[in-house]
């Protein structure tokens, strides 16, 4: 449902669209049509990457990441085909998105927990109480999912290491559905992020920059929200064109 949503917003907004649904979103058919996007784009464009799917956090397994309660993790994706350990981590996309060319604005909308590093979680158990419409979704990385992931990626074999950056050195806009450290919420199958969103996008890009997007999503959910739309891009990225 959110990537029919996107996609129909997107599409009135004159964007060509292409969608992997279900079975068609294995690993490698991710991975190709996000590459296939980036090498396309020449500069002048916009392209944009939305992804409506479960996601997770898995061990580091080559020493990049830092920190963290239970370890240091990798955040990712889940494709269809997860249970062969084909999960889409972090670093997978950051190595595509070196490919961005100057003068491409390349911007995604991740409806995830933990959005701050592109995590996205299933459809929980029903709550005990209140709405019993809305849901958390959430994947926590079993031990066979974390052994199938280690196999996976041992069978891929040695993989370049990407270069060190700082943020100001992104070359996409990252729009999340909530902080790092906050879980994602839906109401009748579709992500609150996603709702509030496309409402917005809707109504016009006229005069938006990145950062009022951003904040108008924020103060669509009110007061007192259960999650804080993020946005993460370069500094002097918050003041560009919304999809310009």
């Amino acid at each position: 449902a959110d990537a029919r949503a996107w996609g129909s917003v997107l599409e009135a907004r004159g964007f060509s669209i292409s969608y992997l649904i279900n079975e068609q979103a294995t690993r490698s058919a991710i991975l190709e049509a996000l590459q296939q996007l980036i090498a396309a784009s020449a500069p002048g464009d916009v392209a944009v990457f939305q992804f409506a799917g479960h996601g997770t956090e898995l061990d580091d397994l080559d020493g990049d990441e830092i920190g963290g309660t239970n370890g240091p993790k990798d955040e990712a994706l889940c494709p269809y085909d997860i249970s062969q350990g084909a999960f889409v981590i972090d670093d997978d996309i950051a190595e595509v998105f070196t490919g961005i060319r100057e003068g491409v604005n390349v911007t995604c909308f991740i409806g995830c927990c933990h959005s701050g590093t592109i995590t996205r979680f299933m459809v929980g158990a029903l709550p005990t109480g209140g709405d019993h419409d809305r849901r958390v979704r959430f994947l926590p990385a079993s031990p066979e999912m974390q052994a199938a992931h280690r196999d996976f990626r041992k069978r891929l074999g040695q993989r370049r290491t990407l270069p060190k950056g700082t943020p100001d050195q992104m070359r996409q806009v990252l729009f999340a559905a909530c902080l790092d450290r906050e879980l994602a919420y839906e109401s009748r199958g579709q992500g609150e992020f996603t709702v509030r969103a496309t409402h917005i996008l809707r109504q016009g890009t006229a005069g938006l920059t990145n950062e009022t997007f951003h904040s108008q999503v924020l103060a669509a959910f009110g007061s007192q929200p259960q999650q804080h739309p993020d946005l993460d891009c370069a500094a002097a990225m918050r003041r560009a064109p919304f999809l310009q």
